[in-house]
């Protein structure tokens, strides 16, 4: 089977934010066919979270420019619900935070726009009906 693991904060109704380590792992038929996929959760403390997020293991938060440990993101966790994106959109300090994460979503998304747009051209070009020549008057007149 295929597995991936992510890190990320938790809040239940009524409860209080948490860490967790979600694993989920998918589980395939003798044919390649998804079968199932089977999540494993668990608390994991603001050290851990921490412990990952140094070795790199926590690309969506590096991604977004988010490098807060475990301990700030779970004092944050009101205010980051909060953060709609027209809340921030409504003050140069939110634009800011906007403007860098769709910079950083361009960039990390380059290589798969462009190679999305090149598939699109030659499927576009391996469509297109192809040009037969003319043998009408106009072929004639362009003789003479």
């Amino acid at each position: 089977g295929t597995q991936y693991q992510r890190q990320d904060r938790q809040e239940w109704p009524g409860g209080l934010p948490t860490l967790i380590e979600r694993r989920v792992r998918f589980v395939y038929t003798s044919q390649g066919q998804l079968w199932r996929h089977v999540t494993f959760i668990r608390r994991i403390t603001p050290q851990e979270f921490d412990a990952r997020l140094a070795s790199g293991a926590l690309e969506v938060q590096a991604f977004a420019g988010d490098l807060r440990g475990g301990a700030q993101l779970l004092t944050d966790m009101a205010a980051d619900r909060a953060a709609t994106m027209s809340r921030m959109a409504s003050c140069p300090a939110g634009r800011r935070r906007l403007s860098l994460l769709a910079a950083s979503v361009r960039h990390h998304f380059a290589p798969v726009i462009r190679e999305a747009c090149a598939r699109a051209v030659l499927e576009a070009a391996q469509s297109a009906p192809q040009q037969q020549p003319s043998h009408g008057a106009e072929a004639e007149g362009n003789l003479a």
